[in-house]
């Protein structure tokens, strides 16, 4: 089974972690409206100095939870991991409940647990990507890049993220961990 880590240590800093020497690390986030159920969902994949590999935003219609959100923005990150990286990952979120549901054998009996199933399948395929639970302070630039998403607009940005986000990843990488 592929490390999750389930209770996250609570860090002080609010510096993104950078992963090692020839990893990637996905941050995916998700913006979701209750009133009008649309959702935003983001991925940043990031190498070990912090230069964006591939920033991805889109928009999803109909989300009936923040959770179904999370889940969607795992996906996306999930999927942008598998076809970037062919060593070790680590997608990171700050969503709870969907590190603790891949770590979990058991059957998820929730009305996600398609999106569920769908996750950990790819995760026993693509064993060599591990997911973790980020503090929110730790995903901004995913977060905001939610928001592009949660407005309508999707896109994909190679190489470098849009300028929307572009100080805020910029700010996480002055001092990596």
């Amino acid at each position: 089974m592929h490390p999750v880590q389930a209770t996250p240590e609570r860090r002080k800093e609010t510096a993104w972690v950078a992963p090692r020497e020839g990893e990637l690390k996905a941050n995916v986030d998700a913006g979701w409206d209750p009133l009008t159920k649309k959702t935003g969902t983001a991925a940043i994949i990031r190498d070990h100095g912090g230069q964006v590999v591939v920033a991805a935003w889109n928009s999803v219609e109909g989300c009936l939870t923040p959770e179904e959100a999370e889940i969607h923005a795992g996906l996306l990150g999930l999927r942008l991991l598998i076809s970037t990286s062919k060593g070790p990952a680590t997608l990171e979120s700050d969503c709870h409940r969907l590190v603790i549901t891949c770590q979990e054998e058991s059957v998820d009996r929730s009305t996600h647990w398609a999106l569920y199933s769908e996750f950990k399948e790819l995760l026993r395929v693509y064993n060599h990507i591990s997911v973790c639970k980020v503090d929110r302070r730790n995903n901004r630039p995913a977060h905001a890049l939610g928001q592009l998403g949660k407005a309508g607009s999707s896109g994909i940005s190679w190489g470098s993220p849009p300028s929307y986000v572009s100080d805020l990843v910029d700010r996480d990488c002055m001092d990596i961990v």
